[in-house]
């Protein structure tokens, strides 16, 4: 297994007025793309490291992924004890940071102090400019909250914002909290009333628009959203078009109707963080103390989750796609309500597969037989971690990916429910191959043990090399056709 490289991002100064831990990961995504991350860890450290709050640095950890790293982290502190002792978990403190002596493979600074409020535009989350080339764009829809910025100081500092106020006639609000403490903290501090009387909607501590499970723009609109992607048609709607930013920018942008730099509404208010936040154990269900008597009930609409199968001795398949770079799992499997109601039901999400790419390709599948092959470019399956992004290309045939390079959590993946993930030895084997080309590789299971892997392009008669970078424990789990197998 190839090491992650560690990116190491040096911060120093301290943020300005009006600019947060999400213009840091805008910046960042700016400065190296959505596919500068990936093979590669994100390290933050610095002086700048200690003005950034712990609900900040969550917030960048969180959207680092769009990035296509593998992981991102901070080094622990005196703001890292502070947050656990807000949740009564202050024995679990230990301190964490990089040896002095550290090297990185990349080192990136930057300067906190020299940061505007950031927006990215459509459609994608590296597409950022600074908000104020973007101000006076109408936005018929505001979502604040996802798991990237739904802590207690980002509803807190957008209910001081409104406080007072009401809603642009032209503009809806909704508020999703990222947990019941978090609902339960901004209710018990008045924040939640502040944001309804000021003409918000209180959504589920959940995913929800994010998605596109519920508050599908119009068609046509604009919708601004404090979340962590911006792909095409993920909010539910395909011509609608999102653009991301802070909660703080949310804000301010809700009481005028149009995308607004926040700096133009004056001082921000002071927000102060409960010293303890209400916990409720009691709400939770403990495992059961024999759980094989418990019988699980399924409803109609709940299917049995398909397994893969290992790879035969001799393979052979067509390429029934070849996508460019960037591909999503949103591509690959669209979200939306429609979608996801089928979300226990893999057979009958068949229809909707690659349904962005190639509104037909599901009248297409009985044509590419029982196993066929998706070549792709570079940062594979990037975006969300759903697994039927997986599991349902893999009941319908897929069993082989070839690409320039793949997002992390989706390699996984693919590893998990048996489907081959391999890349080119080089990449510009990627332009010799069609749509229906005939691949065979023989002695397969024999080569994937090797790690480099002879293909046989029948239909254009030519041989190029694949490579195989599982470690042996995720070759095993190829080999017994998936993690469910083994």
């Amino acid at each position: 297994m190839i090491r992650p490289q560690i990116i190491g991002i040096y911060l120093e100064g301290s943020l300005p007025v009006w600019v947060t831990g999400k213009d840091v990961i805008l910046h960042l995504l700016g400065l190296i793309s959505v596919q500068g991350g990936v093979g590669s860890v994100l390290e933050f450290h610095g002086p700048g490291v200690r003005e950034l709050s712990v609900s900040e640095r969550a917030t960048i950890c969180n959207m680092a992924t769009e990035t296509g790293a593998t992981s991102a982290l901070f080094p622990s502190d005196e703001r890292s004890l502070s947050f656990l002792q807000q949740f009564g978990r202050d024995e679990d403190y230990e301190q964490w940071s990089a040896d002095k002596s550290a090297v990185y493979d990349r080192l990136i600074e930057i300067d906190l102090s020299a940061l505007r409020p950031m927006v990215a535009l459509p459609h994608s989350p590296d597409n950022v400019k600074p908000v104020e080339e973007a101000t006076g764009i109408p936005v018929a829809q505001i979502c604040i909250g996802s798991c990237t910025n739904s802590s207690f100081a980002d509803l807190a500092i957008a209910a001081r914002v409104v406080e007072g106020k009401n809603v642009h006639p032209d503009t809806a609000l909704t508020i999703s909290p990222g947990s019941r403490r978090t609902l339960a903290a901004i209710t018990k501090s008045g924040d939640m009333g502040r944001l309804i009387g000021a003409g918000s909607r209180l959504l589920e501590c959940s995913c929800g628009p994010c998605n596109g499970i519920g508050q599908a723009p119009a068609s046509g609109t604009n919708t601004l959203r404090t979340h962590n992607r911006n792909f095409r048609g993920r909010c539910g709607t395909t011509d609608a078009s999102s653009f991301l930013c802070s909660a703080e920018t949310a804000a301010v942008s809700a009481l005028t109707g149009t995308i607004t730099d926040p700096r133009e509404w004056g001082t921000p208010p002071d927000i102060e963080s409960p010293e303890y936040v209400d916990d409720y154990p009691d709400l939770f269900l403990t495992p059961a103390a024999e759980p094989d008597s418990i019988a699980v009930v399924k409803g109609p609409n709940i299917k049995e989750i398909p397994r893969g199968t290992p790879p035969q001795k001799n393979y052979k398949a067509s390429v029934g796609l070849k996508l460019g770079d960037d591909v999503t799992t949103d591509d690959i499997l669209p979200g939306g309500a429609t979608m996801l109601s089928l979300r226990s039901n893999v057979p009958a999400s068949v229809p909707y597969l690659f349904q962005r790419v190639d509104q037909h390709f599901g009248d297409k599948l009985e044509q590419l037989g029982p196993q066929w092959i998706v070549v792709g470019g570079a940062n594979y399956g990037q975006g969300s971690a759903r697994e039927h992004a997986v599991m349902v290309p893999m009941y319908a045939g897929l069993s082989v990916v070839i690409t320039k390079s793949f997002a992390r959590i989706h390699r996984k993946n693919l590893i998990n429910f048996g489907v081959v993930p391999l890349v080119f030895q080089d990449p510009g084997d990627y332009d010799s191959i069609e749509r229906g080309d005939v691949l065979q590789i023989e002695r397969f299971p024999e080569q994937l043990r090797g790690g480099s892997i002879i293909v046989w392009n029948e239909t254009k008669k030519r041989n190029f090399t694949a490579l195989n970078q599982c470690d042996e424990r995720e070759t095993d789990i190829i080999l017994n056709g998936g993690l469910l197998n083994k």
